[in-house]
């Protein structure tokens, strides 16, 4: 038997925005994965957007694409019956 491990450093991308200062995420309902949720103060913001488009599951990502503005985005508490894990935040560190 081996182990593995990876550093995935998503919030870490997701901070080198100037514009995001928090950054929530949570377990899925199905256990097997992760939600991110983070707000920009940017109106448009090319960084936040190429990393949405990259890191989201393609299906979810392209199927919002086609709905109304407010319908997208939505992570949803439960699915299944199951629920999701409790909202958890980082905040960025100010730099000294």
């Amino acid at each position: 038997m081996k182990e593995y491990s990876i550093d995935f450093d998503i919030i870490k991308e997701i901070f080198h925005c100037k514009g995001v200062n928090r950054v929530d995420y949570r377990l899925s309902s199905s256990g097997q994965a992760f939600h991110f949720i983070w707000t920009c103060i940017k109106r448009t913001c090319k960084h936040c957007r190429r990393l949405e488009r990259k890191l989201d599951d393609p299906v979810r990502y392209n199927h919002d694409q086609h709905r109304p503005a407010h319908h997208r985005r939505i992570l949803w508490d439960s699915k299944g019956g199951k629920k999701a894990g409790p909202w958890k935040s980082v905040h960025k560190k100010e730099k000294q």
